[in-house]
């Protein structure tokens, strides 16, 4: 997508901000342009923004959310979700692309257990949310409690 009419589309790269934050039909209803999203969920554009740099066949419209301790970092953690996207772009195999396609066609009709957000530990992650009343034990604290809406999936 990213390749086709640089005149009708808007690629997006950035964190989870823009990937969130940019509702793609509502783009396209209120602009008439098509919408790319290559944000990339707690991860620095970086690698993508020079990617892009780099070929000499985008010559599309680029817009750049900037996390500043995201996209100023040099932690390698920040650069490991895109790199790995990048390489699976530049280097997937004509298998890899027809068992997308047809996983595509297939769990668009079926219900999968998904097992980051729907097993036993991932629900009891939802316990703050659900019982804001329970509280850490004195001297113990489990961290922040991030917005539901940051959840892959809202239960």
């Amino acid at each position: 997508m990213v390749y086709q009419s640089t005149q009708d589309q808007i690629v997006f790269i950035g964190s989870s901000r823009i990937k969130y934050d940019l509702d793609i039909p509502t783009w396209k209803e209120q602009t008439g342009l098509e919408a790319v999203q290559l944000a990339c969920v707690g991860s620095t554009p970086v690698p993508i923004l020079k990617d892009l740099a780099n070929d000499p066949q985008f010559r599309g419209r680029l817009v750049i959310d900037v996390t500043e301790p995201l996209f100023f970092s040099s932690v390698p953690f920040f650069f490991e979700r895109p790199t790995k996207n990048l390489k699976y772009y530049h280097d997937h195999t004509i298998a890899q692309d027809i068992s997308f396609k047809l996983h595509a066609a297939l769990e668009s009709q079926l219900v999968f257990l998904d097992e980051e957000n729907l097993s036993m530990n991932a629900q009891l992650g939802l316990l703050p949310y659900m019982l804001p009343q329970l509280q850490d034990r004195p001297g113990a604290s489990g961290g922040p409690i991030f917005p539901i809406e940051f959840c892959a999936h809202q239960f």
